[in-house]
């Protein structure tokens, strides 16, 4: 049991190291969100720092520190931070509140 915990740990330590993949100079892809086309928003990697990652592939948002250390469980709201990615951008007080969130460690133990 021990070595599973020594290459879980491993594994956050490099992903840590290597820091979240913010592809700033990518041309992000529109979505329809309303009745808006709406793309992914750059400088929002400035304001909540390197706990953002984006993936090209699914055009997404996820948060990188939630994929590391959140133990399984379903808070609210965190899947779509962490499996589904978030990418309701019209609603980046869903961002604000889930980085504030991260003032509360409990959900991490």
């Amino acid at each position: 049991m021990r070595h599973s915990l020594d290459v879980r740990n491993q594994v956050c330590e490099a992903y840590l190291l290597k820091g979240s993949c913010q592809p700033c100079s990518h041309k992000f892809s529109q979505r329809v969100d309303g009745n808006r086309n709406k793309r992914f928003i750059v400088s929002w990697f400035d304001e909540f720092g390197n706990l953002l990652e984006y993936s090209i592939t699914k055009d997404a948002t996820y948060c990188l520190y939630c994929y590391l250390f959140l133990s399984g469980r379903s808070e609210r709201g965190h899947d779509s931070f962490v499996t589904e990615g978030f990418t309701n951008r019209r609603k980046k007080e869903r961002l604000r509140e889930h980085v504030g969130d991260h003032c509360n460690w409990e959900m991490y133990l």
